[in-house]
């Protein structure tokens, strides 16, 4: 079957290292061949993102080292003095046809921190508007994960790359001569695939990674043909699969702890929530601050709802709460309410991302009256049938499930009801990026990430991305709210 992929505008290209290496050493010839067939899709009008290895063998040649190296700081070295060099060639390669380079070296932590990841994207989108190749490589130097006792491999890092610079082909070059249907070395009837119609999972992935370190091929070499990750899409249908409890804890946007997604579960273990109390205040016929042990005795029930993040990820959540509207009922509002604001603790102490003017500390959030008192929106108190974690927004948070996961408000002290449209943390920050509604819609994108497609965690990198619902799928619930409204002006 021969797939079309002349509409492809955005395409990563992966090179390993085992492509680029004959007889021990970088095959400079190669990088020239390469450089002639990448320019004619440039030429063509597609806009090519290159990842490529190589710096590693590039320095241990320069250092005249033929063994192979199993030292992780050696490995360092060699990548340090290989880097260089290795765009040097590049430079020339492409300067034949008329072509600018750029380097990009970063390490997967970039991608997982929203500020340097939107700082990554905004370059990316620039050099490519400007007709600039990138040249993208793990940035060994700093970061080790890759370069093991074996040679690294980008395999991972240019799926990543594909995924969150939303290109639409993922083509990774292999000297493997193809991908079979089992181990060829265990099953001599083992046959080879012309097509690949599917993803790999994860599961399978992993495996093929073990054989090919087997067979003595190095993990820079790939059998996989040409991967399509956008339209390779299916209905975001399935509610009934909760993400795992370690990727619920461990994968987190909290800023208050720091902007990587492993701060929240490792800055967060000093954050102290006894004793708690939470003020409901404003436009109500008498304040009320009630003690956290008060509001955990509000019957809570399991509520399985899906969070969507506006980066572009997704993941369903066993949460433990009870609908807002129990807690705001506790107090007289008044008529001149039209708003709920909800206010975060401000603790730098042991909150150490209010350290940093991140946000304007501390952080604020607000909804419409009546999408507060909407049975959906919820006061979570746990999740797993467990108590809320730090670094989930203990002792309890806020969740609306049909909105973006930053208007959920975490670690909340305050609650007013109020007159006029509350200024969020987000809008205030960027009011061009975030408006005040933020409900999931696959129509209307972030200028950073589209919102069409997300991505499971929890479902591998190589998992194909989910289309995304409207209201993340609670449209049949909610969307008589905004009944007559402009849900592209009202963002």
């Amino acid at each position: 079957m021969k797939r079309d992929f002349s509409n492809v505008k955005r395409v990563v290209v992966k090179l390993g290292t085992n492509i680029l290496t004959q007889n021990n050493a970088i095959d400079f010839d190669l990088i020239e061949r390469l450089a002639g067939q990448i320019s004619s899709l440039h030429h063509a009008g597609k806009k090519v993102l290159l990842v490529s290895s190589g710096a590693i063998g590039i320095g241990a040649q320069q250092l005249k080292i033929n063994r192979k190296i199993t030292k992780t700081s050696l490995r360092q070295a060699c990548a340090a003095i290989g880097q260089p060099m290795l765009m040097h060639r590049y430079r020339l390669a492409f300067q034949q046809y008329d072509i600018q380079i750029a380097q990009v070296l970063i390490t997967k932590e970039i991608m997982d921190q929203r500020m340097t990841y939107n700082n990554l994207s905004t370059a990316v989108d620039t050099l490519l508007n400007l007709g600039v190749i990138p040249i993208f490589n793990e940035n060994d130097c700093v970061s080790t994960a890759e370069i093991g006792p074996v040679f690294g491999d980008n395999d991972q890092l240019s799926a990543m790359i594909a995924s969150k610079l939303e290109a639409e082909l993922l083509v990774l070059l292999s000297d493997i001569d193809a991908f079979y249907d089992a181990n060829p070395k265990e099953n001599i009837g083992a046959k080879p695939l012309s097509v690949i119609s599917e993803i790999t999972p994860e599961k399978i992935y992993n495996k093929r990674r073990s054989f090919i370190k087997s067979m003595g091929c190095g993990l820079g070499a790939l059998t996989m043909s040409s991967v399509p990750l956008i339209n390779n899409v299916k209905a975001n249908t399935n509610l009934n699969k909760p993400t795992s409890y370690k990727d619920i804890t461990t994968y987190n946007n909290y800023y208050e702890f720091g902007t990587s997604k492993s701060d929240p579960y490792r800055k967060s273990k000093d954050f102290i929530t006894k004793p708690w109390s939470v003020k409901i205040e404003g436009e109500v016929e008498k304040s009320l601050e009630l003690p956290i042990e008060e509001i955990l005795a509000i019957p809570s029930e399991e509520r399985v709802l899906k969070l969507r993040c506006v980066e572009g990820w997704s993941m369903v959540i066993p949460w433990l709460g009870f609908s807002l509207s129990e807690l705001l009922n506790k107090v007289k509002i008044k008529p001149s309410a039209k708003y709920v604001e909800f206010e975060t603790d401000y603790n730098p102490e042991e909150m150490v991302g209010q350290r940093y003017p991140v946000l304007n500390w501390p952080y604020i959030e607000g909804l419409r009256i009546d999408e507060a008192m909407h049975p959906l929106t919820t006061v979570v108190t746990g999740l797993y049938g467990k108590s809320l974690p730090n670094q989930n927004g203990a002792p309890l948070r806020i969740f609306i499930p049909w909105k973006y996961g930053f208007k959920s408000a975490k670690a909340i002290v305050k609650i007013r009801l109020v007159k006029k449209m509350p200024n969020s943390a987000w809008m205030n920050a960027s009011p061009r990026e975030y408006g005040f509604y933020s409900n999931v819609n696959p129509e209307v994108d972030h200028p950073r990430w589209s919102q069409a497609t997300e991505r499971i965690i929890g479902e591998g990198i190589l998992a194909p991305r989910v289309k995304t619902l409207m209201f993340n799928g609670y449209g049949d619930e909610v969307a008589h709210l905004y009944s007559g409204m402009n849900l592209k002006k009202n963002y």
